[in-house]
Formats: structure tokens, sequence, C-alpha cells
């Protein structure tokens, strides 16, 4: 994709971030990656959008529930744009640092989202799901 906008129009799309967001991405990761496809089991996932955070929620619902270990999910509802995914990022440091200094995460968690939610203006939705 980085190739081709920029072969593309390469000033526009340098000028609009979309170049400097794409190149950043494939030096973070090698590849374009699919939570539905992940093996690893999660103690916390972060979403940046609702209609994500209910695909998540989604696939470990259908999962066969194996060992019955929970996990935290948290939306952090983030606009896609290049300004707005730099404030994001600072958003979700702060609500990880949060959930990582609780004794009980999925106890703490609506407490916890609610200070979040008047100190930052932000609405926040979360669930605990089990896998």
């Amino acid at each position: 994709m980085f190739k081709e906008l920029k072969a593309k129009d390469r000033d526009f799309y340098t000028r609009s971030g979309l170049l400097n967001m794409l190149d950043r991405n494939r030096r973070i990761k090698r590849c374009p990656e699919r939570f539905q496809d992940a093996k690893d089991q999660f103690d916390v996932i972060i979403t940046c959008q609702e209609k994500v955070f209910e695909q998540v929620l989604e696939d470990l619902y259908s999962r066969d529930s194996m060992c019955s270990k929970p996990v935290l999910i948290v939306n952090v509802e983030i606009p896609d744009t290049h300004e707005d995914a730099t404030l994001g990022a600072f958003l979700i440091h702060d609500v990880v640092q949060q959930i990582s200094r609780c004794e009980d995460p999925e106890g703490d968690i609506e407490g916890l989202l609610s200070a979040l939610e008047l100190k930052k203006k932000q609405r926040f939705l979360y669930s605990i799901a089990f896998y």
C-alpha cells in the first residue's frame, strides 16, 4: 500500500500524513494481524473502535472455553486520523497504566474507567470474557 500510494501521488499522501503513518506501521509489524488468528491468551485487550470491540467479543464468545481464564476487553474510541491516533496512544497508555496498578482489574474496572471518563471526557466500553 505504501509503494502504491507513493507512486500515485507522493506529495498529497505525504501532506495528509498517510505515508508517514504507513511507514511507521511497517517498521512496527511485518504484516497486518488478525486477533481471530492469534493463539496467545491475553490479560487485557484494547480496541480503538466499537465495531472492533464487538468483533473481539463475538470471537471470544464463539470459542470453546478451555481454561476459563478471564480477559478484560476495553474500547478506547479513537477517530481514524493521524492526530487523533497520536492523542489516543497517550490515552491508551493512561488506561493500561491504571489497569496495571489494580490488584483486581476485573473487579475494579468499572470504578477505574468511570474516573478516567470524568478526567479525560471520554467514554469507554468494557467487558470481561473468558478463554
